[in-house]
């Protein structure tokens, strides 16, 4: 039973961990209160709030576990190496699609709920990213 209890400590420490060294998890904690806020106060049923709660729960997992490939490889090697280089790369695409999903998500949960100015500008936050990210990817093919 100790051994049970201490699994959950350890991981509680590692989330604790990550919101006091990671900046962008602090982000996603952020983000995802001021969403469910918003769903409270727009009504928002419980299925939709749901669909949030686990989509949000989802990007912070997926940073969490971007830091841990993050640190493991800093910890394999410091020097430069291309494999080293394309993890640390491949985990933080994971957030990203992870992150345009949850944005997508939430554009379809709230569609018709928020002045039309707010939802374009999610849609054109998506997008911009989405084309930062391709133009990224071309560009680094090319070096």
């Amino acid at each position: 039973m100790k051994r049970f209890v201490l699994a959950f400590v350890y991981a509680l420490a590692g989330i604790l961990r990550g919101v006091a060294e990671e900046r962008n998890l602090r982000i996603h904690f952020a983000a995802g209160a001021i969403v469910l806020g918003t769903a409270g106060i727009q009504g928002l049923s419980a299925t939709a709030i749901s669909i949030l709660v686990l989509t949000i729960g989802f990007v912070i997992a997926m940073e969490l576990v971007n830091t841990a490939i993050e640190r493991a490889v800093d910890l394999v090697t410091l020097e430069r190496h291309p494999l080293a280089g394309a993890a640390k790369d491949l985990a933080a695409g994971a957030v990203l699609a992870s992150a345009i999903t949850a944005a997508g998500v939430g554009s379809i949960l709230f569609y018709g709920r928020l002045p039309g100015s707010v939802y374009a500008g999610i849609l054109a936050f998506m997008a911009v990213w989405i084309l930062i990210v391709i133009n990224w990817t071309v560009k680094k093919r090319e070096d």
